[in-house]
């Protein structure tokens, strides 16, 4: 993967200062330096966080969640969450779960690793495989426990298997790469989106598995609900020279894409983006659900890209 640039032309800055403040109805004051101007960019995005957080349902309100601990903000999460992780139905618990591993001590992580741990390894529980994808997201490695992850893959559905695909990978399996490779031309285009996306998420992948990620990234039609995934994994994976295209694609499934290919094209050009890209962004924040949560997250990770320069 190519190392990442960020870029910052200052006329790029003031473009998108104004656009911010066009879309908040205010004045961010800048005066020429670029490091105020990326402050400036991040400052409304937690209070549209915490208020999803508060305010939506579900899953939109989990992906809120992450997204503020991702950006440090982890004590309200763990307020939240806290009061509700006894209560939580199967599979949304498991979201609650993971959020608070990730905001939390590393004795209070290990405790909600080991009840994610628990759920998966439980027969009978519907939620099962939504645990290994949880345990996936926070980077877990269960080695001593490959033959019943790989058995859970195994009598899942080929899109539920690549959760369970993905943490054999974080766990030591040399098979797992190739097995995620292999169901980017299943039949099933929901299996094709997940086995696409955790390529792109998985710390390291091999050449050959990233020429396949974009090779089916630029077959994929349109109207899948695959193809932003697949985009957006493939434009995190991809070279300088093969990015620009992506990236074209990639904005055209900001606009034309589901609510959740919005989604994850926002958080996707926001990994990679400068502050040229918050304007790509800055329209979604008047959108609702997902689409205004991944504008947020994204446009903190633009903010972010400035910071580790």
């Amino acid at each position: 993967m190519a190392p990442r640039t960020v870029a910052s032309p200052l006329r790029a800055i003031v473009s998108a200062v104004a656009l911010l403040a066009v879309v908040y109805g205010t004045s961010p004051v800048w005066a020429g330096n670029p490091a105020e101007a990326y402050a400036e960019l991040a400052r409304p995005m937690i209070p549209i966080l915490e208020k999803a957080l508060a305010e939506e349902k579900e899953f939109v309100r989990i992906h809120a969640a992450e997204a503020l601990v991702e950006h440090g903000v982890t004590a309200s999460v763990v307020e939240v969450f806290g009061r509700e992780a006894e209560a939580a139905p199967p599979i949304q618990r498991v979201g609650v779960w993971r959020t608070l591993a990730a905001a939390s001590s590393a004795k209070e992580r290990a405790k909600w690793v080991a009840r994610l741990r628990e759920v998966m390894l439980t027969p009978g529980l519907s939620d099962r495989i939504h645990a290994a994808e949880s345990l996936a997201k926070l980077g877990v490695s269960l080695p001593d426990d490959r033959a019943a992850i790989d058995e859970l893959a195994r009598n899942s559905s080929k899109a539920h298997s690549c959760h369970a695909i993905w943490l054999l990978a974080l766990s030591g399996d040399a098979t797992a790469e190739g097995r995620l490779c292999e169901l980017l031309a299943s039949d099933d285009p929901i299996a094709r989106l997940a086995s696409g996306y955790i390529l792109g998420r998985l710390p390291k992948i091999s050449e050959a598995a990233g020429d396949k990620l974009l090779a089916a990234a630029n077959s994929e039609s349109t109207d899948s609900p695959a193809c932003g995934y697949l985009v957006a994994a493939a434009y995190l994976r991809a070279t300088h020279t093969e990015r620009p295209a992506l990236k074209t694609r990639l904005v055209e499934r900001l606009t034309a894409g589901t609510a959740s290919e919005r989604y994850a094209a926002a958080l996707a050009i926001g990994e990679q983006g400068s502050y040229t890209d918050s304007g790509l962004l800055a329209p979604l924040l008047k959108e609702p659900g997902d689409i205004r949560v991944g504008a947020a997250q994204g446009t903190l990770r633009i903010s972010r890209n400035w910071q580790r320069r």
